[in-house]
């Protein structure tokens, strides 16, 4: 389906028997399809796509209220962790209903969307607005801000939606007779829901971060810390280090990817840059002359030449 808020209700309504049972918090990950007019950006905009969706049951509006603002700061939190700096925005509603929605995007040159917002809000700490605030927060979607009648001229920027949520009240609970008692009398749940596009975000990640030579991936999500590339596979005295190396490193907690392939080195060098793992220690002649390894930060192509005695402590200095 394209949206389980049906669905998530039906389990509620099975599940939650009284008030006591409130707040409730379901969440799941599915492959989603929806019917896009215009499927673009690869898998940016796709009809099937993978998305982590939360869903909140509270007692009332001021319950659901507090919720929604913990769901906000848990996204911002999130994608954070994730080496993405957000910009939440207010937006419509849409068919899921409710009065209180916001997407979080990242700006893109390339992005499909387009976003409004006062450009002092830009370097803001949205994670300890309070919920007033961020119920006015000076950020639109562009549907919104053209609807909206905005006061202010707001700079128009281009960017990509990672996550959206919604407060959308009693609309399902109601629909579905979903009511429970409380304190001799019933209510109908008031509900949230809370989306993160997971196939989304690496597309957007390699669209906000590359060069001409491939992807840079942020520390935070590189699938691993350091490339380690035997350039020369077919002599033992390197064999030996790499494999040494590898096994040192992973006593210090990083994760490896071990290039001992049969390639030339300028295959071996492009296929690091387009993959592009943070850190390169790039093994050669230089080994077997001097005991010298080079280390390459992807991020600035930055190149050191250091003792082979020496990489451990190097990396522990090292930024990437």
């Amino acid at each position: 389906g394209p949206t389980n808020e049906e669905m998530i209700t039906a389990i509620g309504k099975h599940l939650i028997k009284s008030y006591k049972n409130l707040p409730r918090y379901f969440y799941h990950i599915q492959s989603k399809f929806r019917d896009e007019i215009r499927p673009r950006f690869g898998v940016m905009r796709a009809r099937e796509f993978l998305m982590k969706d939360a869903y909140s049951f509270d007692k009332d509006e001021k319950s659901g209220e507090l919720t929604y603002k913990n769901f906000f700061k848990l996204y911002l939190s999130i994608f954070e962790k994730l080496g993405l700096k957000i910009i939440p925005v207010r937006a419509p509603s849409g068919e899921i209903g409710g009065n209180l929605s916001h997407e979080f995007h990242l700006l893109l040159e390339t992005g499909e969307s387009k976003i409004f917002i006062d450009e002092n809000f830009l370097n803001s700490d949205f994670y300890n607005l309070k919920l007033s605030e961020i119920k006015s927060i000076c950020s639109f979607t562009d549907e919104l801000y053209e609807s909206q009648n905005v006061d202010k001229k707001l700079k128009q920027l281009k960017s990509t939606e990672l996550g959206h949520i919604f407060l959308f009240g009693t609309k399902y609970s109601k629909s579905f007779d979903f009511k429970i008692d409380h304190n001799n009398g019933i209510i109908y749940p008031f509900m949230g829901s809370y989306g993160i596009g997971i196939s989304r975000i690496p597309a957007a990640i390699i669209e906000s971060s590359n060069d001409n030579n491939g992807i840079v991936w942020p520390k935070e999500v590189s699938p691993f810390d350091i490339i380690l590339i035997n350039l020369i596979s077919d002599n033992q005295s390197t064999n030996i280090f790499c494999e040494k190396l590898y096994d040192n490193l992973k006593v210090n907690n990083y994760d490896v990817l071990l290039d001992d392939r049969s390639e030339r080195p300028g295959i071996k060098f492009s296929d690091a840059d387009l993959i592009g793992i943070p850190i390169q220690i790039i093994v050669g002649k230089n080994f077997i002359n001097n005991k010298e390894i080079s280390i390459k930060i992807r991020k600035d192509l930055k190149e050191s030449n250091i003792s082979s005695d020496n990489i451990i402590e190097f990396l522990k200095q090292t930024k990437v």
